[in-house]
């Protein structure tokens, strides 16, 4: 809402309020919309970063729900139509979300969809852009960045593909890979390198790490060297501790 008089018109229908870039520093305007206690998505194009962090403070002297990373989104944004993707500097979502603990998100200027996916797959929380029916025989600025009807369906499915190949941040094996062995079948374990007879002693000449993972694990390489033979072991033939000392 641009217009401090329809704020009071507008409200009932809104539940969360959008502050554009060139609005950043209409205090009057932000102490107006703290006022409702709804969630606010703040713009920041134009700005810095000390004044991104003046607006911030300002909205939370306003109201303890701005602390909330629920009621406050900080939009990255870069106020030209339209922008290069080189202009869009979606990296600084992540310095908001450092400084300032609240949700990020990235307002769109650019042609096409690229931008929009990097920043889902950057972590935004909120994705801005302008929207159109379609954009023949239409000159003005805004239609050239706005994604059309079946645009917009597509960006949401590229996005959905985009985050499920992004996965989990934890690393550990996964069931495709153990369901498939690949744990026994890819990793490797240690066997003679050739024929071994009873007493012999262990080491790098009589020794090689193999496929499968069947016997004493590669990792125990080491802690073999120096040992002797129990019994005749032939070359390749799998190993167990049992049969060392």
């Amino acid at each position: 809402v641009w217009d401090l008089d329809l704020i009071d018109w507008v409200d009932p229908y809104v539940d969360t309020y959008k502050v554009g870039s060139g609005d950043l520093t209409a205090y009057p305007i932000l102490k107006r919309l703290a006022a409702t206690a709804k969630p606010i998505m703040l713009s920041t194009g134009l700005s810095t970063m000390d004044e991104v962090a003046d607006a911030v403070a300002y909205l939370r002297s306003l109201g303890e729900v701005y602390k909330s990373a629920d009621h406050l989104t900080i939009l990255q944004c870069t106020t030209m139509y339209p922008i290069a993707d080189k202009d869009a500097h979606i990296g600084v979502m992540q310095s908001f979300r450092e400084s300032f603990k609240t949700r990020v998100g990235y307002s769109d200027h650019t042609v096409g969809s690229r931008a929009l996916r990097v920043a889902a797959l950057l972590g935004a929380d909120v994705l801005e852009f302008h929207f159109t029916d379609s954009r023949e025989g239409k000159a003005f600025r805004d239609h050239a960045v706005s994604l059309t009807p079946d645009e917009v369906c597509e960006l949401a499915d590229e996005i959905s593909k985009d985050l499920a190949t992004v996965g989990s941040a934890e690393k550990k094996p996964l069931p495709v890979e153990l369901d498939a062995h690949h744990i026994h079948s890819f990793r490797r374990a240690v066997y003679p390198s050739r024929d071994i007879r009873e007493g012999e002693m262990l080491g790098d000449h009589n020794l090689t790490v193999l496929r499968p993972n069947t016997g004493i694990d590669a990792r125990e390489y080491d802690r073999l060297v120096g040992r002797v033979a129990l019994r005749d072991l032939r070359r390749h033939e799998a190993i167990n501790w049992g049969d060392i000392r």
